[in-house]
């Protein structure tokens, strides 16, 4: 019965771990073609033991990234396999992290791409992809107010609290910046290309919010 205990405890703690990791974990990636398709990877709680990651790709190759830890400054570097040259580097990446996978793309200059918008009370979650991991990197105005306070973020989602829901109506345009020069707009509406369905688990009652976005930004 104790040897029971102390694996059922073991079990709970190595899970414990694993969510505490990727709830403290705030990766950044940056990607330079030249000269020799280096990889820097860097952020918060990554730790500075260095570590291997194997990439898929999608013609069923796998690409062994060996990451060294730069102690001076403070960061992982890796270099895309010399004898993998005539293979191209994704536009997306996976990379494990400490048991957890994480979502990067190579090309910096990607802009957010938003695919839906949900409202429900005082949360605001956007969905799509080439978000950022890291919050303080995200802001989401609208004119020259900042909405919501953003509470998590990943490649593919935002989560963020809205201190004062009544201020965006429906047909406001707001603004959502990812660094300095990356950004999308999108608009609350009841008539747009994109529907979202919100379950409201109070009163049961499924209400439709749609979304539409547009470029803030070009690529060219």
């Amino acid at each position: 019965m104790k040897l029971l205990v102390v694996h059922i405890f073991i079990f709970l703690f190595f899970i414990f771990k694993i969510v505490l990791a990727q709830n403290l974990i705030i990766p950044n990636l940056n990607y330079e073609k030249y000269p020799n398709k280096t990889f820097t990877l860097w952020g918060d709680h990554i730790g500075n033991q260095s570590f291997n990651s194997s990439i898929d790709l999608n013609n069923n190759n796998k690409i062994l990234l060996e990451w060294k830890y730069d102690k001076v400054n403070n960061q992982f570097i890796s270099y895309w396999p010399k004898n993998s040259n005539n293979l191209a580097v994704p536009e997306i990446i996976i990379i494990e992290i400490q048991s957890n996978d994480y979502i990067f793309s190579t090309d910096k200059t990607k802009q957010p791409d938003i695919k839906s918008v949900i409202i429900k009370s005082s949360q605001l979650i956007i969905k799509g992809k080439y978000f950022s991991y890291n919050t303080s990197d995200i802001s989401i105005t609208s004119g020259d107010t900042e909405i919501c306070s953003i509470q998590k973020s990943t490649f593919n989602s935002i989560e963020c609290k809205m201190e004062n829901p009544t201020a965006f109506q429906l047909n406001s345009v707001a603004l959502l910046i990812i660094g300095k020069d990356r950004g999308d707009t999108f608009r609350i509406c009841e008539d747009c290309q994109f529907k979202t369905n919100i379950n409201d688990n109070d009163n049961n009652n499924n209400n439709n919010y749609n979304n539409s976005s547009k470029k803030l930004y070009s690529n060219k």
